[in-house]
C-alpha cells in the first residue's frame, strides 16, 4: 500500500489535475472547505488550455467543480453579472487583448486570472494599464500562474502539444528567431512540468545538438526561479532524493518512429491517429456508414491495464471479460426466484439481499459493458485492417532486422511481394537502412528505391535520413569520449546539476 501511495506522487496526470482542481476552486486547497464549492463558476478557456482540461476533467467533473458554463475565450459571449469568471489562458498578446476587451466591456464582475505559463511583465503591465483607462482594476480578483503548460495523457505520459515539432528543431530552412522560440517554448513547458511535480531533477543530456540547449536553458530558468526566496520549489531543492531528467535528441533512435508496433496502445495511435486521448472510428450502422469517437483514457479499466499488451492478447482478454459478463448475467436472480410465502426467513433473507446487492452492481455492469463493446469495435477494425495490410509480417519482418537476421534480399523481396500500403513499405526499408551496419551494395541500393517508387512511396524521407546518417557517423568518428583515446562513440554528456541548496 506504502509502496503505491509513493507511484501516486509522481504521478503527472494526477499533480496536474490537482491543480486545475485548484484553479477552478479559486485557488483554494482542493480539500479546504469553504463557500467556494458552494458558488456558481464560468470557465473561459482558450484553444491550447481546452486540450489541457479535455484529457484531464470530464464535464461531470467541471459541474461537481461548481463550473455551470464553460466557453471559448475567442467565442462571442454576453454579460453574465453576480457570477465569477476563471480565466485559463496561455500569456499571449492575442489572449491578453481579449482579456482587456471584456473588462471594457464590463462582461463578468469578478475575474480570476490562470495563465497556464509565467505571464510576462510586459503583458501584465499592458492589463493593468487597460484596467486602470477603462476603471475596471476592481473587476480582476486575482492572477495566478499555474504552471500547467503540457498535457498529461497518463499517469507516467505527457506531451508539449507542440505541432510539427520534429521538423521545427532539424528544418535547415528555419530561421534562427524561430529556432530560438521553439527552444524557450520546450524549455517553459519542461519548467511548467518540473513545477507541477514540485521536484529539482538533476539534469543530464548529450553534447553539441538542440537537447544541450534546451538542458542549459532550463537549468538558467530553474537557478532563476530557485534564487527567489519566494519561489514553488523550496522544499525539494534541498531534498537529497531528486529525480533524474534526461534530455535527447529524436535522432539518436529515429527507427522508433517508423516501426510497425504490436502493442494495442500503439496500433491505435498508428493507425487511427489517436490525438489527445481520442480515436474516431467509421463504423457501419444499418447499411449507413458513420463516425464514431471514443475516449481511451485513465477511466476506462480495460485501456488502463492493457494499451501496453501486444494485441492478440487483448483479442483474448475482450472475449474472456465478455463471457464473464454475460455468465453474470445469467446467474443474477430473478423475480421467480422470491417467494414472499416461503418459511425459511433466513432464505428470504438471502434472496432479498442477493437481489438487492444485484441492482446496486447493474450500474457498474452497464458501464463495464459500455467499454467492452468499444474496444470489441475497435478491436475489430484493428483486426481488419491488420489483415488487409498484412502487419503482422511487417512487425516479424521489422524484429528480425533489429536481431540482424535479414538479408538485402529478404528485405527487397518483402517491399516487392508483401500485402500494405506504400508507407509500410518505405517503413520497412528504412528501418532496414538505419539499422544496417554495413551499408547496401550500389545495385542493391539502387533496386530497393526503384521498387519502393513503383509502389509509390516518397522517396523524401529517405533521402533525408540518408543525410542524417552520414552526418552521424562522421561526428561518431570525430567525436572522443571523456577520459578516452580510442573509442569513437560519442558517449561524453552534459552535467547540469543544480545545487542541493537554494541559491539566496
Amino acid at each position: 500500500m506504502e509502496e503505491e501511495v509513493k507511484l501516486n506522487q509522481f504521478s503527472v496526470r494526477e499533480k496536474q489535475t490537482q491543480c486545475i482542481l485548484r484553479m477552478l476552486g479559486l485557488n483554494n486547497p482542493v480539500d479546504a472547505e469553504g463557500y467556494w464549492k458552494d458558488v456558481w463558476k464560468i470557465l473561459i478557456f482558450d484553444a491550447h488550455c481546452r486540450d489541457i482540461l479535455t484529457v484531464l476533467l470530464k464535464v461531470s467533473d467541471l459541474r461537481k467543480s461548481g463550473v455551470t458554463l464553460h466557453m471559448m475565450l475567442s467565442s462571442p459571449r454576453q454579460p453574465i453579472p453576480d457570477v465569477p469568471a476563471i480565466y485559463f489562458v496561455m500569456p499571449t498578446k492575442e489572449n491578453v487583448k481579449r482579456i482587456c476587451e471584456d473588462c471594457n466591456n464590463q462582461l463578468y464582475d469578478q475575474i480570476h486570472l490562470n495563465f497556464a505559463s509565467s505571464i510576462s511583465r510586459p503583458l501584465l503591465e499592458e492589463i493593468a494599464t487597460a484596467t486602470l483607462e477603462s476603471d475596471t482594476v476592481s473587476r480582476i480578483a486575482k492572477v495566478y500562474d499555474q504552471y500547467t503548460n503540457f498535457i498529461s495523457l497518463d499517469d507516467d505520459l505527457f506531451i508539449l502539444n507542440q505541432t510539427d515539432s520534429y521538423i521545427a528543431f532539424h528544418d535547415p530552412s528555419v530561421t534562427d528567431d524561430a529556432a530560438i522560440k521553439n527552444i524557450e517554448d520546450t524549455v517553459d513547458a519542461l519548467f511548467s512540468v518540473i513545477i507541477t511535480m514540485g521536484v529539482v531533477p538533476v539534469i543530464r543530456c548529450p553534447k553539441g545538438d538542440a537537447a544541450e540547449m534546451i538542458a542549459r536553458g532550463l537549468d538558467q530558468k530553474l537557478r532563476e526561479h530557485l534564487s527567489n526566496p519566494q519561489n514553488l520549489l523550496s522544499e525539494s531543492s534541498s531534498s537529497f532524493h531528486r529525480p533524474l531528467l534526461v534530455l535527447l535528441d529524436r535522432n539518436l533512435d529515429l527507427s522508433v518512429m517508423l516501426a510497425h508496433a504490436w502493442t494495442y496502445q500503439a496500433l491505435v495511435h498508428d493507425i487511427f491517429k489517436m490525438n489527445l486521448n481520442r480515436v474516431q472510428l467509421e463504423l457501419i450502422e444499418k447499411n449507413v456508414p458513420v463516425k464514431r469517437s471514443f475516449d481511451l483514457g485513465n477511466n476506462d479499466f480495460f485501456w488502463r491495464d492493457h494499451s501496453g499488451t501486444n494485441f492478440p492478447q487483448v483479442a483474448v482478454e475482450i472475449e474472456s471479460m465478455m463471457a464473464d459478463y454475460k455468465a453474470k448475467l445469467q446467474n443474477a436472480p430473478s423475480e421467480s426466484d422470491f417467494d414472499p410465502s416461503e418459511e425459511d426467513p433466513d432464505a428470504v433473507l438471502k434472496k432479498t439481499k442477493d437481489i438487492g446487492q444485484y441492482v446496486s452492481a447493474i450500474p457498474k455492469l452497464q458501464l463495464k459493458q459500455k467499454l467492452l463493446d468499444m474496444h470489441t469495435r475497435i478491436a475489430m477494425q484493428l483486426l481488419n485492417i491488420i489483415k488487409d495490410r498484412g502487419l503482422d509480417t511487417y512487425c516479424s519482418l521489422e524484429e528480425s532486422i533489429m536481431s540482424k537476421t535479414l538479408s538485402n534480399k529478404e528485405v527487397l523481396s518483402a517491399i516487392t511481394t508483401n500485402k500494405g500500403s506504400a508507407e509500410d513499405k518505405l517503413r520497412l526499408f528504412l528501418i532496414y537502412f538505419l539499422s544496417n551496419p554495413q551499408k547496401l551494395q550500389a545495385d542493391e541500393l539502387k533496386q530497393c528505391l526503384s521498387v519502393l517508387e513503383e509502389a509509390g512511396c516518397n522517396m523524401k524521407p529517405f533521402y533525408y535520413l540518408q543525410s542524417i546518417k552520414v552526418f552521424n557517423e562522421n561526428w561518431a568518428a570525430n567525436v572522443q569520449p571523456i577520459g578516452s583515446k580510442t573509442s569513437s562513440i560519442p558517449v561524453s554528456y552534459t552535467h547540469l546539476t543544480l545545487p542541493t541548496k537554494r541559491i539566496v
